[in-house]
């Protein structure tokens, strides 16, 4: 891990699975973009043992995000989920807003520093709902996520991704 790197998104999250299942004996769990049941089911496929899921969650009840947050997750004036550097100065990824934009060239490569000299504008532009100052943590898929609770969130995953239960099975 490079704090100075943002991530290769040219990386298929199935490609990296089945480069890691191949070389360990160990379990091998999915994350990262898994919003839409092709998703799922390319990771089990690769050999991913287990998914977990993080986006795809953010707007259930249970996942206890903000009225605001939940604003921003559908706000049309937030338009690209991108890797930056200004809320914890190491890559993170979050819908770009006016903040984003403003201050992605001039924050340094200090975390955990900027995350906690950041932190107080966070939780006021978190109070606010404002917009374009908060920090909206999501991945590339937030577009396809709904507010139905998590279990019908996970069964149609799972359904849409045309696979049997797998309960007692061992991989």
């Amino acid at each position: 891990f490079d704090p100075a790197e943002f991530p290769d998104t040219r990386v298929r999250l199935a490609d990296l699975v089945r480069d890691v299942a191949a070389v360990t004996g160990l379990p091998v769990i999915a994350a990262g973009g898994l919003t839409t049941g092709a998703g799922v089911r390319a990771v089990v496929e690769a050999g991913a043992s287990a998914i977990m899921l993080g986006t795809a969650l953010l707007r259930t009840p249970e996942a206890g995000t903000t009225s605001g947050y939940r604003r921003a997750l559908t706000a049309p004036s937030l338009r690209i989920s991108e890797f930056t550097r200004v809320f914890l100065g190491r890559p993170g990824r979050v819908l770009a807003n006016e903040l984003v934009r403003a201050q992605e060239k001039r924050v340094p490569l200090a975390h955990p520093w900027v995350a906690e000299l950041t932190m107080p504008l966070r939780q006021a532009a978190a109070e606010q709902a404002s917009l374009h100052k908060m920090a909206v943590w999501a991945g590339a898929g937030w577009r396809q996520i709904t507010d139905d609770p998590a279990a019908a969130v996970v069964g149609r995953l799972w359904e849409s991704a045309g696979l049997r239960a797998l309960s007692g099975t061992r991989r």
